[in-house]
């Protein structure tokens, strides 16, 4: 295993990228990562930042843990995928791993995400050892091929004399190559049986037997070059039989030279006995580190109870919290309102009335606050048609027809960008009443909540009052004191566009979808 490591992530969710990270670096002391989301992104970094190890969510809007061990095994097929999910049955997790997942981990376990990349690696060691085998392996093959192609190999014929002696009658091919011998030096050698490996001579006995019972013969022994080099051939002898005598009287066959094959094939089995030991051994490293991780999983689920009983005492305390903020609000709006019947001063009304509306919105956004169990997940529809109604309450008048309509598609926005886009509303909402409707007596407001491509959400807020003053300036919100719509609009990265005539005004605020 190498000492520096580089991991690509796959994930759409930044929370989880940084809590992967986290586990990973405790076991990989030296890192580098990237994270990704998109097929196009993948595809590049297996090329530019060419990883050692793959993370991968199963389930994101533009891509899939899937399609991710598919791309990895054709581009990348040494590099080890892990699928890490939220939540997944038994069926789909063994989909992934017939797929070519070497594991998955959940991420309510990511405990367990640290002996998983120890497993990936050690297979990845495992898979390189055996790919240099094979291609050593097709690397002496191809030698042994080259070499026989040169030499080739040589066909003989022997006699089977009265006393059972061998006597060879011809050869032809490359015999004098395999052997060193001229076949005089052969035959004044004493022929094959003397120069046959010692160790070999009770395995060439049996295979006479068979050519003696009239069988053929296929096998595979040691020879004694003239130079003493000890060669492997394989021998096809066929026995000449008489069938009158019932009895052997000649053999003739083949030899053909498999040393460099017996070397590739020794030298395969060498590094195979190598590759067991080694196994071997890291599988003793990993049960101690299997327990060692069962031990912190254990200790982990004991924070965790812990922290589920300080929610719980939290909780307990948060409602208190709420109830009492909730009445003394309550206190206040009430005598403002008592404070208004008593005076008689227009300007003064006004304010009061204003701060009525904004201390309405403060209590409309505490109640979500406490609502909410889940900051990502609060509904602005359901948030901005309880807004309307706070506001219009505050705002109704005798001589004024309101009329509003909301068409806000079902998006669950963040708890920052909720409170920033119901202040902004009620800033809006406000101003309308206030500069468009001070002649009017009918009044409608529309607001809408759209997609605006696919990073942005549009969210707009039309009047059909008289439109802004002429002195108002379209480069400066701030000329109408619109200061707090462009500050909360910027801390949720977004952008104010004003639209007026004596129609109406549409205010279009686009912000990020997260």
């Amino acid at each position: 295993m190498t000492d520096h490591y580089k991991v690509l992530i796959v994930e759409d969710q930044p929370t989880d990228v940084v809590l992967a990270q986290r586990e990973i670096a405790q076991v990989l002391k030296s890192c580098e990562f990237t994270s990704v989301e998109t097929r196009e992104d993948f595809l590049a970094s297996l090329q530019t930042f060419q990883p050692d190890l793959i993370v991968s969510d199963y389930t994101m809007p533009h891509f899939d843990g899937l399609s991710v061990i598919s791309l990895a095994k054709q581009y990348v097929p040494l590099v080890p995928v892990i699928i890490f999910t939220g939540s997944i049955d038994e069926e789909t997790a063994a989909e992934t791993v017939k797929a070519g997942a070497v594991d998955y981990v959940i991420k309510e376990h990511i405990v367990r995400l640290k002996q998983a990349v120890i497993q990936a690696l050690e297979k990845k060691e495992m898979w390189r050892e055996h790919q240099s085998s094979e291609k050593k392996l097709r690397e002496s093959e191809e030698r042994y091929r080259l070499i026989s192609t040169v030499s080739s190999d040589y066909m003989f014929s022997t006699v089977i004399n009265l006393d059972g002696t061998l006597d060879l009658d011809w050869v032809a091919g490359a015999f004098e190559n395999i052997t060193g011998y001229s076949i005089d030096e052969y035959k004044a050698k004493g022929g094959w049986r003397a120069t046959l490996h010692p160790d070999d001579i009770a395995k060439d006995r049996l295979d006479m037997a068979n050519l003696m019972a009239n069988k053929k013969v296929v096998t595979e022994i040691r020879t004694i070059k003239k130079s003493g080099e000890i060669l492997w051939v394989k021998v096809y002898a066929q026995p000449v039989w008489d069938e009158k005598k019932h009895c052997l009287i000649g053999i003739y066959g083949a030899v053909q030279d498999i040393s460099e094959r017996k070397k590739a094939e020794e030298e395969t089995n060498r590094l195979n006995k190598d590759l067991e030991k080694l196994v071997k051994a890291r599988t003793i490293e990993l049960e101690k580190t299997n327990i060692n991780l069962e031990k912190e999983i254990e200790e982990k689920l004991k924070a965790e109870e812990l922290i589920k009983r300080q929610l719980q005492e939290k909780e307990v305390l948060l409602k208190e919290i709420h109830h009492r903020v909730k009445n003394n609000m309550q206190i206040i709006i009430s005598i403002l309102n008592l404070q208004a019947s008593f005076i008689k001063n227009k300007k003064i009304v006004d304010i009061l009335q204003d701060s009525q509306s904004r201390i309405k919105t403060m209590a409309l956004i505490h109640e979500k606050l406490y609502q909410a169990k889940d900051f990502s997940n609060i509904d602005f529809s359901e948030y901005v048609h309880n807004l309307f109604k706070y506001l219009f309450t505050s705002f109704k008048s005798p001589t004024q027809q309101v009329e509003y309509q909301i068409n806000i598609e079902p998006y669950s926005l963040e708890i920052d960008t909720i409170i920033s886009l119901g202040l902004v509303i009620n800033e809006l909402v406000s101003n309308s009443f206030k500069y468009a409707f001070e002649q009017d007596s009918n009044c409608k407001i529309d607001i809408s909540l759209t997609k605006y491509d696919d990073k942005n959400l549009s969210l707009l807020i039309k009047d059909n009052g008289r439109g802004l003053p002429a002195e108002f300036d379209y480069e400066n919100p701030e000329s109408l004191g619109l200061q707090l719509v462009d500050i909360l609009t910027k801390q949720i990265n977004g952008k104010v566009d004003v639209k007026s005539s004596n129609k109406g005004t549409i205010f279009s605020i686009v912000f990020p979808m997260k």
